[in-house]
């Protein structure tokens, strides 16, 4: 049976209605396109960008590094996506588009499956101006070799089935911060 090796809760800052998870030396070229609209999960190899129902403000991430795949239970959560994450550099960083890092752990640097887990969705929905609410996500990771994404769970209550916000992603960077 699978066992956790370490787990941390934190607050982000969802700017533009989304925090990312990725390698500290990212250069963030994730794209909000069709297919990552859909799943509300935008993936490239080192960073993957999840979308949140509070537009601008913290939400609660518990992250959890597990030796093997965790055991799924999807009945507590809105929706659940799983998305392969390279971390070359063995660095891990959770932060949001313009914040400070909120999350800086050492791993084996190699291919990890990542699985988000997203409650209380419908508290922060609503129109832009008032995204505001109290959406907590569970974020898990483990080793294993890259797969293509998959929605476990999808919660049918995103607006227009998009999220919040078009995020900009074509700011040049020189490091995950």
């Amino acid at each position: 049976m699978a066992r956790t090796a370490w787990t941390q809760d934190l607050e982000v800052y969802s700017e533009y209605g989304q925090f990312q998870i990725g390698d500290r030396k990212s250069l963030l070229a994730f794209e909000w396109d069709a297919e990552a609209l859909q799943r509300h999960l935008a993936v490239a190899a080192d960073v993957i960008s999840v979308a949140t129902t509070t537009m601008y403000g913290n939400v609660a991430v518990r992250i959890e590094g597990w030796e093997a795949k965790p055991p799924l239970d999807l009945s507590p959560f809105d929706q659940v996506v799983e998305a392969s994450l390279e971390v070359p550099t063995g660095l891990l960083s959770l932060t949001s588009v313009s914040s400070n890092i909120k999350l800086a752990t050492q791993l084996t640097p190699g291919w990890f499956r990542i699985r988000v887990a997203s409650q209380n969705l419908a508290n922060g929905a609503g129109g832009v101006a008032t995204r505001r609410g109290d959406d907590r996500y569970l974020v898990q990771l483990w080793p294993e070799v890259e797969r293509l994404p998959s929605v476990l769970k999808k919660w049918a209550g995103w607006p227009d089935a998009s999220p919040p916000s078009q995020p900009v992603t074509d700011i040049p960077k020189t490091d995950f911060v």
